[in-house]
């Protein structure tokens, strides 16, 4: 649920455009730039420039919720251990407590795990309470949604460790069109359209990251789902990339899926180049410049 690190994620975006551009990739966000700086110059040929900001469809709520998952201790003194998930985290939704979870969801399963035959646990409201379950068992079962748990199954225990929660999130789910990519691209836009402008450059260009944590635009991503239409960019910004990162895919790329859109055109699904063998090759020639 990470999104790619951010210095080693713009410098592959900036090489990928320049590779499918012919051209060559200037920082121009470094330290002690002015503040507001767009992150790259891409050299063209012809003597064009086209401004290139980097920028990421990363879910704060998500990002805060796994590491909150993170930093706790989730063994416990129980009989048995448990995968569980929670109410997943989303745009505008902080997702379950996780903190109030793991101080009280633990006296709960020690409590599940005295139910006599229980195998699976799926904890969905009143109507998950199976029958046989002792008036116990049906407490913990509504203790545990109220606080947060969607689904739950007893699992093994390692050989000689302590009880321990698996902890896992579950979201909405449902189908994808990829129209949540067009959103993100919209916002991100907005945010960074005075960067853009600033920019004394022939084109503008706006590159974002669709990580884990923006899961319906992922999924659309990884399964292909082009939405028919194109986003709505701002005037000002010409041409918008969206990518998946996942590092070490090929060699010769951190790029998994990649499309395009030019303002007022749908998107399109690009060839990922091979951003390595091209930037080696530009930094060698212009080393004997």
């Amino acid at each position: 649920m990470k999104p790619p690190p951010r210095g080693m994620s713009e410098l592959e975006a900036a090489w990928a455009v320049a590779a499918l551009r012919h051209g060559e990739p200037k920082r121009r966000d470094r330290a002690g730039a002015p503040s507001g700086t767009h992150d790259f110059d891409i050299h063209l040929p012809e003597h064009r420039v086209a401004a290139l900001e980097v920028t990421s469809s990363t879910v704060p709520e998500v990002v805060q919720m796994w590491a909150a998952i993170d930093k706790l201790d989730w063994a416990f003194d129980g009989n048995r251990s448990w995968s569980v998930s929670l109410e997943a985290a989303r745009k505008g939704f902080a997702g379950t407590r996780v903190a109030s979870f793991n101080a009280e969801g633990p006296k709960w399963f020690q409590v599940l795990g005295d139910e006599v035959g229980l195998r699976t646990c799926d904890v969905i409201g009143d109507t998950s309470v199976k029958e046989g379950y002792s008036p116990a068992g049906k407490q913990a079962v509504a203790e545990l949604n109220a606080l947060g748990v969607r689904n739950a199954s007893p699992i093994d225990t390692l050989p000689g460790g302590r009880p321990y929660i698996v902890v896992g999130t579950v979201g909405l789910g449902g189908s994808t069109d990829g129209q949540t990519i067009n959103e993100a691209v919209k916002e991100a836009g907005r945010a960074n359209l005075d960067k853009l402008m600033r920019a004394r450059a022939d084109e503008s260009h706006l590159w974002m990251w669709v990580d884990q944590t923006d899961n319906e635009s992922y999924v659309a991503m990884c399964t292909f789902s082009v939405p028919n239409e194109g986003p709505d960019l701002p005037e000002g910004i010409d041409t918008v990339w969206a990518g998946v990162w996942m590092q070490n895919f090929t060699p010769w790329t951190n790029i998994y899926v990649l499309w395009r859109a030019q303002r007022g055109r749908p998107w399109e699904k690009v060839v990922v180049p091979d951003v390595r063998r091209y930037a080696e090759a530009v930094t060698r020639a212009t080393s004997h410049m």
